[in-house]
């Protein structure tokens, strides 16, 4: 591909397939995706951004396009004006260099949504609204460097090579994402939890596909379950001894002096268990210091045993055991119906 054809490339899509049926022959390659026993596959961390193209020309020649085509121009829209501090980075590369990124508040919680309200902006009122926390780019992909195309390439040698190559540079606004050779589950359930979008998996070998989305070529690993509600069954103790990296500064002990957590100092639960399609789970993950304290006490207790205290549930999928992936807690509340 030549630099001109970048502006019009349409974008490689990645495939999504939540919850396929236990069982299925799309369980299994979802599940062998996932576990990447042979190590085919590489995984990048997702943010929840508006997907960009940045396109370095030469020096003051740069191109931040987006994913869309304008139903009014037929053209993809262009971000370049609403980011300067990005097209500012840009114009430290060698000409002809192209990169994609994440267009977001690289932060827990941030959304598209964030994003969008500036870049749907005219670029003065967009600029504006970035003088306190500037969008950044979050980069995930380069298709040339130097005037040489990578779309040929493996992802892994493009992935590694825009690593390298942003290496070089002293950026504030344009970096790459972070990359994992195995535990993926593992590793987005933690960003998920922590506000995060989730991953991507991709084969090592993948060229860079414009347009198409072929199936278990890549696959986004995210939350993709709704919010549910779910019966207490009953609530679960506090671990007892604190193994922290701050003991000098722990004001939890016992007469002993025996450093114990917190919800075990103060008598309150640790999480409930919930029923979930006739499977027991556990939930421990997103309760606050008020949620351990009222499932201690006496009217959640008597709730719980009258079968009316229930939990408003996220969870990033069901495993293969039928229970839910990583659940954390949203609320508890006594009026469901």
């Amino acid at each position: 591909m030549e630099i001109n054809d970048f502006a019009m490339m349409v974008p490689m899509k990645y495939y999504d397939n939540p919850e396929p049926t236990i069982g299925t022959s799309a369980f299994d390659k979802r599940l062998e995706m996932i576990e990447n026993a042979d190590g085919s596959r590489i995984a990048t961390v997702k943010h929840d951004g508006d997907w960009g193209c940045l396109i370095h020309y030469s020096k003051g020649h740069n191109l931040i396009r987006s994913r869309s085509l304008s139903k009014i121009t037929g053209v993809y829209g262009d971000y370049t004006e609403k980011l300067p501090q990005i097209a500012k980075e840009m114009d430290k590369w060698p000409d002809r260099t192209v990169i994609l990124a994440e267009l977001c508040f690289d932060e827990p919680h941030a959304s598209a949504n964030t994003a969008g309200t500036i870049l749907r902006c005219l670029a003065k009122r967009a600029i504006e609204r970035q003088k306190i926390k500037p969008l950044k780019a979050v980069a995930f992909d380069m298709l040339m460097l130097d005037g040489c195309d990578l779309t040929s390439d493996g992802y892994e040698d493009r992935f590694t090579s825009l690593e390298s190559f942003l290496a070089l540079y002293k950026n504030e606004f344009v970096y790459p994402t972070k990359s994992f050779d195995n535990n993926f589950m593992e590793r987005a359930d933690e960003i998920i939890v922590a506000g995060g979008e989730g991953l991507v998996i991709q084969y090592r070998n993948n060229p860079y596909m414009p347009g198409t989305r072929t199936a278990w070529k890549t696959l986004k690993l995210k939350q993709t379950m709704p919010h549910t509600e779910l019966k207490v069954l009953r609530t679960l103790e506090p671990t007892k001894v604190y193994d922290g990296d701050m003991p000098e500064s722990w004001p939890y002990k016992l007469e002993d002096g025996t450093l114990v957590t917190k919800p075990y100092f103060k008598g309150w639960k640790n999480g409930v268990v919930v029923d979930f399609r006739g499977v027991e789970v556990s939930v421990t993950s997103g309760l606050t210091d008020d949620d351990k304290e009222y499932l201690a006490s006496d009217e959640a207790q008597k709730l719980i045993a009258a079968g009316k205290l229930y939990a408003e549930v996220k969870a990033m999928q069901i495993n293969s055991r039928g229970a839910l992936r990583h659940p954390a807690l949203i609320r508890l509340r006594d009026d469901y119906e």
